[in-house]
């Protein structure tokens, strides 16, 4: 399948500052298929692509 994004909408409740979307507002919900639950996610947990530095 092939598509083309043509609109995105989001509340102007989750956005920050310059307009993207704060995901710590958002709040987002991933389900976990072993026990049947939701969680909700948000917490900042590290840095993509630069706290691996910190092992080399």
């Amino acid at each position: 399948m092939i598509g083309e994004i043509v609109n995105i909408n989001a509340d102007e409740k989750i956005l920050d500052e310059n307009g993207n979307i704060d995901v710590a507002k958002l709040k987002p919900i991933a389900y976990e298929p072993v026990h049947n639950e939701y969680y909700v996610m948000g917490e900042k947990v590290g840095n993509a692509f630069s706290d691996g530095n910190a092992l080399k």
